[in-house]
């Protein structure tokens, strides 16, 4: 499991792949915990809680990108298990690691190219050898919908302080979304809704799309566009957890519907 491990983390040696790694793991995807699950206390290095976990089991997260990022994770997972340590990395899965994989593995899988095949290897490896090598430690720290708290709510759209920075916020954060949106998506959405948009972050690309759709008239294309997005997504949750026993999409499914219900009616009301 090394090159799952490393997948998101070491460069591959020839041009191509570098090119690829980058455009997936540089731009396409942030693959960090925090970024996914949303909790201030998880972005960066500063996750404590990963933090005390590793330390308390002699990993050396030092040489990863930071506590939370994917392969440092998966290294800990993988140093847990050659240490016939099964009830530890099932526990983690749960508690961590298989709260947002799926989230993650939807737009790598979409993505395409030779990363692609990765998203059903790590999904393999974790939902049906780690999760189902600890069953109970699995489950019983695999509930998560205490996230889902009154801060995360999709936004108001009848009050008078929902603005269009709440909720470009609301969907480029997936623990609330239900979807990690890459910059990729939202160029694509404009160049088929024919609505200009410049270089950028996401939360830049974003408002910037939805602002040009308002002023060019285009919000009902942009908004049915996100549409198919949210749905092409939703399919391969569904497609996901049928295959994946242990892997329980309906939190991401949940959420998702709820955000395509809000840009609906903002489609809608565009019209």
């Amino acid at each position: 499991m090394i090159a799952l491990a490393d997948v998101a983390q070491s460069a591959p040696l020839d041009d191509v792949a570098a090119a690829e790694h980058y455009a997936v793991f540089g731009q396409l995807l942030l693959p960090f915990e925090g970024i996914f699950v949303g909790e201030p206390a998880l972005v960066g290095a500063t996750a404590s809680d990963l933090v005390a976990r590793y330390e308390a089991d002699g990993f050396d997260y030092r040489g990863y990108d930071s506590a939370d990022h994917l392969s440092a994770e998966l290294g800990y997972v993988q140093f847990l298990s050659a240490k016939g340590r099964k009830e530890r990395a099932g526990e983690f899965v749960g508690a961590h690691l298989g709260r947002w994989l799926v989230a993650l593995c939807v737009p790598l899988a979409r993505h395409g190219g030779r990363f692609a095949p990765r998203a059903d290897e790590l999904m393999r490896w974790i939902y049906d050898d780690v999760a189902a090598g600890a069953p109970r430690a699995y489950e019983t720290a695999a509930a998560w919908s205490a996230l889902d708290s009154a801060g995360r709510a999709a936004p108001d759209l009848d009050a008078r302080e929902t603005d269009l920075r709440a909720i470009v916020d609301y969907l480029l954060t997936p623990s609330r979304s239900g979807l990690f949106v890459s910059a990729a998506d939202l160029r694509h959405i404009a160049r088929r809704a024919g609505v200009p948009v410049g270089m950028g972050a996401r939360a830049q690309l974003l408002r910037q799309l939805l602002e040009q759709a308002a002023s060019f008239e285009r919000a009902p294309a942009v908004f049915a566009d996100l549409d198919v997005l949210f749905g092409e997504v939703d399919a391969a949750y569904a497609d996901y957890a049928a295959r994946f026993t242990r892997c329980d999409a309906n939190d991401w499914r949940a959420r998702l519907a709820r955000t395509r219900a809000l840009c609906a009616r903002i489609g809608e009301e565009a019209r």
